[in-house]
């Protein structure tokens, strides 16, 4: 059995890991300089299905913004019905490395 104080720096670690992973794909967005597709082979909704509060988004393109200096993301679909805007990636709380993980490179 692990004690707390191997549990706490475990944490840590993945905490750490995360951020760092979240820095590089916001480093290589900047570097691009462009629009990049989100693709998710599991569903058919031709993006990547998430949560922002319990609302249902369809998410298909990432960017970085140079003006306010974030990733944000292309929000295509919003309850099931078609939308059109750009929302900062960290709305999406836990399903930013679902993002991050379906960029098409």
């Amino acid at each position: 059995m692990k004690t707390k104080e191997e549990l706490e720096k475990m944490h840590k670690a993945i905490s750490k890991a995360i951020s760092t992973y979240h820095k590089a794909i916001g480093n290589n967005l900047k570097e691009s300089g462009k629009e990049h597709k989100l693709d998710n082979c599991d569903d058919d909704c031709g993006g990547v299905r998430c949560y922002i509060d319990g609302t249902v988004l369809v998410a298909d393109k990432v960017r970085y913004n140079y003006e306010s200096d974030f990733v944000e993301v292309h929000v295509c679909e919003e309850e099931y019905e078609d939308a059109d805007y750009w929302i900062d990636i960290a709305e999406f709380d836990y399903d930013e490395d679902y993002i991050c993980a379906n960029i098409v490179w």
